[in-house]
């Protein structure tokens, strides 16, 4: 593991379960994500994967299972003219867990209240 970087970040993603499970296997280390957080995604944040289970049929359109994966830092931050606009992809790795205070993100859940 990496050494955590001390920039306070925390983005809590949403994540469907086959890719919590590759992440959990660690085949997988890239993500590609809508670029809507404030503040932006950056080299030496934090993520952490929450799973998400769909449910066309709820109102909140799924449910969080309570199984989260994380935190991992990130290495590294591309917004490039090969992803469509408004959208980055990032690297990241796993992080010892440090009890440093972290800042969250804010972005727009589907149908939340900002």
């Amino acid at each position: 593991m990496i050494p955590p970087a001390m920039t306070g970040i925390l983005h809590r993603l949403k994540s469907h379960p086959p890719e919590v499970y590759q992440v959990r296997a660690g085949h997988k280390r890239f993500e590609v994500r809508k670029d809507d957080r404030d503040p932006k995604y950056s080299e030496g944040d934090r993520v952490l994967f929450a799973e998400w289970v769909p449910d066309e049929d709820s109102a909140a359109g799924g449910r969080y299972t309570g199984e989260f994966l994380g935190p991992f830092v990130l290495t590294y931050v591309e917004r490039s003219p090969c992803l469509p606009v408004g959208w980055c992809g990032f690297s990241f790795e796993p992080v010892e867990v440090t009890t440093a205070p972290m800042r969250s993100s804010t972005h727009a859940e589907p149908g939340a209240a900002r």
